[in-house]
């Protein structure tokens, strides 16, 4: 028994042993297997503590607008994640410290960099147009030079972003070459005359002009041709000048109403064109404004603010199309008013100069009965036309009732201020002349400021300047030189009538 006893002790204590040995084997063999696919804390923790610690520097630099303290190792650094935000700091702070950082950083190999430095460069060029347009444009040429095969003219996918941004930067510089520049790249491929027709639109808004044969570059790849599609963003620089050459004007209502058939986000740089189109212009847009259906709201609201332009040709054409966009009485349809067609309504309402031949719609909506407890967001759009419709009706005639009673309350059936009885008499008592003429509404207050306004202003300022007056003569009468005056001169009155007592005495 004892034998036995012994016999299994000596191989539970063999089997532990050999189970420990095993264990330790294992673990010996693997550690190195581990340690050659991943790389060690001690290597990997300096690193991230370093980028952590410049990326803190240059975000604290970005914050305080001091680009001093971006320091050449944070724009060299091997790190992408430090060199980007070294070049969004730099160019946000801008001055004449984060230029070289800039140019430096515009000939980055990571497209972020790249687009960060450009903006940067475009937006601090004052002073420094020549050399910072040079710097664009050879960034630019050698993104170009990157294009894969010989027989596609468009450059990578990766190269687009730093291209556009460089076409706005040089736009946003100006210059005298940048517009030459930009108008080259316009027969390139698509990507890139897209690229250049922003960069002009930004040069076109800052000089207000563009040369003529630009504009006919910008045409003709608008329309496009046999080789090359329509590009609808080369009419951008169109709609941002004021005054087109008159050669052209018929061109680009030709191309802006073709650019019309096409939807599509671009198609708002065409309804913008139009309104440089001339007065023949001004039926297109009307039929832009009245088709709800087929044109988004940015579009009909950009529509009628070109009609502004177009002088009376424009009002006909706003005055035609007024009645067909507004809402129906259905008290169901007036939810539509929450939605984004309100705007291009308002705006054609706040286009109009003149009732012309919309005024029955316009009275119509302005004594138009609200409908029964309407929600607040619907009352105060509602309010709002109704406001805006009184004005154009009445004129300068502020005590009109559709003027007075045009707010709507919302959650109530009648509007807050009745419509003055027809029998009211003029020698009416107090009460009677005060429900006759009711306080005009807060929203019919700020939108008719007129002759009502000046004359309260006249009577407040009457009012003031009595007081003003006899306390500064009151504070003139208590200054010491003033009494002084005022005794020298009785003294001098004093011995005046003296010397003529005694010149008459005998």
């Amino acid at each position: 028994m004892k034998t036995n006893l012994a016999r299994a002790s000596v191989t539970a204590h063999m089997f532990a042993l050999g189970m420990f040995t095993a264990a330790c084997g294992t673990q010996g063999t693997s550690a190195p297997a581990s340690s050659s696919t991943e790389p060690s804390p001690s290597a990997s923790v300096p690193i991230a503590t370093e980028d952590a610690a410049a990326l803190d520097a240059i975000f604290q630099a970005e914050q305080r607008r001091l680009a001093a303290r971006v320091l050449p190792e944070h724009i060299g650094s091997r790190s992408v994640r430090v060199r980007v935000g070294a070049a969004r700091a730099l160019a946000r702070a801008g001055g004449p410290n984060a230029l070289p950082g800039l140019l430096r950083l515009l000939g980055d190999d990571h497209p972020e960099v790249v687009v960060w430095s450009a903006y940067g460069l475009g937006f601090w060029c004052k002073g420094h147009e020549q050399d910072h347009v040079k710097a664009l444009t050879a960034r630019a040429a050698s993104l170009l030079a990157g294009a894969a095969p010989e027989k596609s003219k468009s450059p990578p996918p990766e190269s687009l972003a730093p291209l556009a941004a460089i076409a706005r930067a040089v736009g946003a510089c100006g210059g005298e070459t940048a517009e030459a520049t930009l108008a080259a790249w316009l027969s390139g491929a698509q990507s890139v005359a897209e690229a250049a027709a922003l960069g002009l639109g930004d040069l076109a808004a800052a000089k207000q002009k563009l040369r003529e044969e630009t504009l006919v570059a910008l045409l003709q790849r608008a329309a496009g041709n046999v080789t090359d599609a329509p590009l609808p963003a080369a009419l951008y620089p169109i709609g941002r000048i004021e005054h087109p050459p008159p050669s052209i004007i018929q061109r680009i209502r030709e191309v802006a109403s073709e650019a019309l058939k096409a939807p599509g986000p671009m198609r708002l740089f065409a309804v913008r064109a139009l309104g440089r189109g001339g007065e023949e212009a001004a039926p297109i847009l009307g039929g832009v404004l009245s088709a709800p259906g087929e044109y988004t709201a940015g579009e009909r609201g950009e529509a009628a603010r070109a009609l502004t332009r177009l002088s009376k040709a424009g009002q006909r054409a706003l005055a035609a199309a007024v009645p067909s966009i507004l809402p129906s009485t259905d008290p169901v349809a007036l939810t539509g008013l929450v939605s984004e067609d309100f705007g291009a309504t308002l705006a054609a309402l706040e286009a109009l100069t003149e009732p012309g031949s919309a005024e029955k719609a316009l009275r119509e909506l302005a004594a138009r009965p609200p409908p029964p407890t309407p929600p607040a967001p619907v009352a105060r759009r509602l309010s709002w036309l109704r406001c805006t419709a009184a004005k154009l009706v009445v004129g300068k005639n502020f005590r009109d009732p559709l003027l007075t009673s045009c707010e709507i309350q919302a959650g109530s059936s009648a509007t807050p201020n009745a419509a003055p009885s027809a029998s009211s008499a003029p020698n009416a008592t107090a009460t009677s002349s005060a429900s006759a003429n009711p306080a005009p509404a807060p929203l019919a207050r700020c939108i008719h400021r007129g002759a009502r306004h000046r004359r309260r202003a006249r009577s407040s300022r009457t009012q003031r300047r009595a007081p003003r007056r006899m306390a500064h003569v009151r504070r003139r009468r208590r200054h010491p030189s003033a009494r002084s005056r005022h005794w020298t001169a009785r003294r001098s009155r004093r011995g005046g009538s003296r010397r003529r007592r005694a010149h008459k005495s005998p």
